[in-house]
């Protein structure tokens, strides 16, 4: 039988999207999406891409706080000896995209510092 490669994921982005443009002219978004541990006050934090239409479509309505469902596939990439884990989002739902909804469901409050990443520990990318 066959390995399934298939994440979930609902959380809250970490920061604004960051947008671009493959060589191809493909568009392409890369966010940050926080999850919070069931049970618990710890999260932690995934780094998403997105490709293509979807892609626009979240650099044009998400914002810092947003909820949202991704699912995808969890792709593992070394670099200069590091290991690194990204979410190839296939779908991406906006939960809650308006900025006093996010913060209501928020309850204001940035998540946990505690499973944050340290910047020398993000994708080169």
């Amino acid at each position: 039988m066959p390995g399934f490669n298939h994440v979930i994921l609902v959380g809250h982005l970490g920061a604004d999207p960051d947008a671009s443009t493959t060589s191809k002219g493909e568009n392409v978004t890369k966010m940050r999406i926080a999850t919070q541990r069931y049970k618990s006050d710890e999260c932690d934090w995934h780094q998403v891409v997105v490709f293509g239409s979807a892609a626009e479509a979240c650099d044009r309505f998400l914002h810092k706080g947003a909820m949202v469902l991704v699912a995808g596939r969890i792709q593992y990439r070394e670099h200069e000896g590091k290991w690194y884990t990204t979410i190839i989002a296939n779908t991406v739902e906006f939960l809650k995209t308006d900025k006093k909804e996010a913060d209501k469901s928020h309850t204001g409050k940035t998540p946990p510092k505690k499973g944050k990443p340290d910047e020398d520990d993000r994708p080169p990318f």
